[in-house]
């Protein structure tokens, strides 16, 4: 690669590439922190994935949501 090309592609990286937790905000505002989330549900009895159990109905995933915080998708 031309030393000219480096050059300009490092001088043109923007500073806010640098801030990854604002630039991680911006593009995915509905992220979890997955370790807080795996903690609660670790703190509310939660053990290990198991897929036998059934997937959550609308009630659960109402639940779900209100206790997060998170809206409707």
């Amino acid at each position: 690669m031309p030393k000219a090309f480096v050059a300009v592609e490092r001088s043109f990286r923007p500073a806010c590439l640098n801030d990854r937790t604002r630039l991680d905000a911006i593009l995915n505002p509905s992220a979890v922190d997955l370790r807080d989330r795996s903690a609660a549900w670790q703190k509310s009895g939660w053990k290990t994935f198991d897929p036998a159990n059934k997937p959550y109905g609308a009630d659960e995933v109402r639940k779900e949501r209100q206790l997060y915080g998170g809206g409707v998708r």
